[in-house]
């Protein structure tokens, strides 16, 4: 429905120098991102005239453009048959790093199409899960490790209770079609994020696609930088001595069968973290000791080094 829309929506000269809108189409969240790349991103071709729908401008804020800029991206052959120039200037322009004025000022993630990993332990789940919806929607690539050690507000037995009572919520013709009852701490974590996503539009869908959520820490992630977002943690954001549980064990009670495996296998990653910690530490101490030793020696090369400006 929206690869029709658009392709009835923008029409292309012959030499492919100009662009314009079909106004008599109804524009599309895509195609006003479209009339916004004008603008942000200083495209070439500037006869792109948004403002013949309703006699005033296009507008879209600037996650959502990227956002949508990022699904036109992911369309813009195979669906579209785009002329080339505009596909190529879409794949060169919207995979570069774009830093988001409003996100950099309140401290939060930046966009880039770098996989940013965060350790779900000691994480508020609702907290958590609002940040990384909010990202996704900008565009970010997010994957939550040990979704296990989450942490949810309130004592265990209440919120075992409120989960018993979302088991009741079922189709009483046919179970089978819904609710669906998710038991692992992940597919819980899930529910809550879409929750927070328009994922029934192609925006949100496209969302949902960048988040990876596990319980441990699986691999290649064991081996990558992990982050803790500090407007979720738990000890920052919930008032000293306000009771909370871990959503393992609330999962593990309604029927999740892979506590104690997640359990033996985190152990497991523990020691090799352990021993490849207490290795690195010993090369950079070998290092250390080395690099005072030729002091002395290496003093006129980092002379002229510095002289470089470096």
């Amino acid at each position: 429905m929206i690869n029709g829309r658009i392709r009835k929506s923008i029409s292309w000269n012959k030499d492919e120098s100009n662009i314009c809108l079909n106004p008599m189409m109804d524009l599309s969240p895509i195609v006003s991102s479209l009339a916004l790349l004008v603008t942000l991103q200083e495209w070439p071709w500037r006869e792109l005239d948004p403002t013949r729908r309703t006699g005033t401008e296009v507008r879209m804020n600037r996650p959502r453009f990227i956002a949508t800029a990022s699904a036109i991206i992911d369309h813009r052959i195979t669906h579209w048959k785009l002329p080339c120039q505009i596909a190529d200037y879409l794949t060169l322009d919207l995979r570069i790093k774009i830093t988001s004025p409003n996100t950099a000022k309140s401290g939060r993630l930046n966009f880039s199409n770098d996989v940013v990993v965060i350790d779900g332990k000691g994480h508020l789940l609702g907290r958590l899960a609002s940040i990384v919806a909010k990202q996704a929607l900008t565009g970010q690539r997010v994957v939550v490790v040990r979704c296990e050690e989450l942490n949810v507000s309130g004592s265990f037995f209440r919120n075992k209770l409120k989960y018993h009572a979302f088991l009741r919520k079922r189709c009483v013709v046919n179970p089978a079609r819904g609710a669906f009852h998710f038991r692992a701490p992940s597919r819980i974590f899930y529910r809550a994020i879409r929750g927070m996503i328009p994922h029934k539009t192609a925006r949100g869908a496209a969302a949902l696609d960048r988040i990876k959520l596990f319980e441990g820490v699986p691999p290649p992630y064991d081996r990558m930088k992990r982050m803790v977002v500090p407007s979720a943690l738990r000890v920052l954001k919930l008032k000293p001595g306000r009771k909370y549980c871990t959503i393992k064990r609330v999962s593990h009670e309604v029927g999740w069968k892979y506590n104690d495996v997640v359990a033996n296998l985190e152990e497991k990653r523990k020691v090799k973290s352990k021993a490849f910690y207490e290795r690195k530490k010993a090369i950079a101490n070998v290092r250390a000791k080395a690099t005072t030793a030729k002091a002395s020696e290496l003093a006129q090369v980092q002379e002229k080094i510095a002289a470089l400006g470096h």
